[in-house]
């Protein structure tokens, strides 16, 4: 099992399944295909299959999920099997795609899902629950038997430089690349839409943003969570993320692009239904944006996601950070969320809690705390934007 560094030389292609897609140029440059044909929707699910005319090699694109549908389908052989969502895979699984498969397993998504990254981080590491499946993982060598080569796309195309930097740090233990052509891309690619609807923006803490000439920032937004049912939501986010969307989708329309290239993002139900319900009562003409939870949000991805950090604890002064943070400290979870946005990810927060948080309690450094983790990131290396006390106070009851 290897990584392909060969695939640092792809450039970043636009298609409706980019990581198949850059997993067929990495076979091109291996010379097993000489091209690859563009994926299809059959029976529900997108998949790549063809048998390349002049190397003569099949080719199968789906996702762990789906390997079974493909049996039951008489797929029963591929030279090469594209696989997404790795993180999943059972015994039974992994028995069926090496059933298939008869030369080459390309394992194709999010970093952090990938085989290569589960063994080699320490098990401490693995919080978000890849550790229980290391068995699965490691049993592979010997279920292969050296007959079926495993090669990891550990190349990052979605994000751009600045944001792919702090899921490395984080969660990918250093091991995430971003090819050299994807890089060198960036600014064709940022400054075309995004960055000249945010130098037309004026007024307000909308300005801030746009002078900060920054991917990732931090919106201190000074209120406090509140407890709807089981789940919690914090007005001043969910009002603040509509003003920030408001504010960039008449420009994106203006341009043509429409408010689908944006999202909000929540850990919590209920916040997702005050940002929906607060952008219908503000803005009733309007198209919603897109906004879900993080759990329904993987898989997908968005030029620009505002993220909301609301906290499950009602008492700053908890001590447990599971109790404090909720599902907000799950490190898997965190890993999807901030992996979301292609171009600029606004992270909307309460600064004064996270911080007296640490202040208060320093060992949580040191603990299973990743939303301090994240925190401390975001110190260090996003741009601060504060609202003004008044601004809070007034607008949306801020403390």
């Amino acid at each position: 099992m290897r990584h392909c560094s060969q695939a640092d030389r792809i450039g970043k292609l636009a298609t409706a399944n980019p990581d198949s897609e850059h997993a067929v140029e990495y076979l091109k440059l291996r010379g097993m295909i000489a091209r690859g044909a563009p994926p299809r929707e059959r029976h529900g699910y997108t998949m790549t299959d063809c048998r390349d005319q002049l190397t003569q090699t099949s080719v199968v694109a789906t996702t762990m999920a789906k390997i079974a549908r493909l049996v039951e389908l008489g797929f029963d052989s591929a030279d090469v099997v594209i696989m997404d969502e790795a993180s999943t895979i059972t015994n039974a699984q992994s028995l069926l795609l090496h059933q298939i498969c008869t030369r080459l397993i390309v394992t194709a998504g999010d970093t952090l899902q990938l085989f290569s990254t589960c063994i080699s981080l320490p098990a401490q590491r693995n919080s978000y629950g890849a550790f229980a499946q290391l068995s699965v993982l490691e049993a592979w060598p010997c279920i292969n038997a050296g007959r079926v080569e495993v090669v990891s796309m550990n190349n990052d195309y979605r994000s751009v430089t600045e944001l792919m930097a702090m899921s490395n740090s984080l969660w990918c233990g250093g091991q995430m690349q971003r090819p050299i052509i994807a890089a060198q891309a960036e600014n064709t690619v940022f400054s075309t839409q995004l960055r000249k609807i945010m130098e037309n923006l004026a007024g307000g803490f909308m300005e801030q943003v746009a002078k900060s000439n920054r991917r990732l920032i931090f919106l201190d937004v000074g209120t406090l969570e509140e407890k709807y049912g089981d789940s919690r939501m914090n007005p001043g986010f969910s009002a603040a993320a509509v003003d920030i969307l408001h504010a960039l989708s008449q420009q994106i329309g203006a341009e043509g692009a429409g408010t689908g290239k944006m999202a909000f993002l929540s850990f919590y139900a209920a916040e997702v239904a005050r940002f929906r319900q607060c952008w219908a009562s503000k803005l009733p003409t309007l198209p919603l944006p897109e906004a879900c939870t993080v759990d329904n949000s993987q898989g997908r991805e968005w030029k620009l996601v505002v993220m909301s950090l609301t906290r499950a604890a009602l008492d700053a002064a908890l001590e447990d950070p599971k109790r404090r943070y909720g599902i907000l400290n799950d490190a898997r979870r965190q890993y999807i969320a901030t992996g979301r946005a292609r171009e600029m990810l606004i992270v909307v927060g309460n600064a004064t809690i996270l911080q007296k948080s640490l202040a208060r309690h320093p060992t949580l450094r040191n603990t299973q705390a990743h939303v301090i983790k994240l925190w401390e990131y975001l110190e260090k290396h996003a741009a601060m934007v504060r609202l003004p006390a008044n601004l809070r106070r007034s607008k949306w009851g801020g403390v």
